[in-house]
């Protein structure tokens, strides 16, 4: 499909969805990464989505860097 919504994302790939579960193993115990990476899925990808996805993160976990894995999921879901 040559014609590509723009904003519209296609699903992520597999490698993309592996580094994603390695990387949410560090939310707290209770945490459903499964729910929050729907919900990190679903944001576009754009800097304000970036603020949200760190407060996701420090919200859900004590020991993730949530500025580190806002960025490093920015960059790997654009270039998936």
């Amino acid at each position: 499909n040559a014609s590509k919504n723009e904003g519209e994302q296609k699903p992520p790939s597999e490698e993309f969805t592996r580094w994603c579960r390695q990387s949410l193993r560090g939310l707290n115990a209770g945490v459903n990464a499964d729910e929050i990476l729907q919900m990190l899925l679903s944001f576009p990808l754009d800097n304000s989505s970036a603020e949200i996805m760190q407060d996701i993160i420090y919200a859900n976990s004590t020991s993730m860097d949530g500025r580190r894995f806002a960025a490093e999921f920015m960059k790997r879901r654009k270039a998936d």
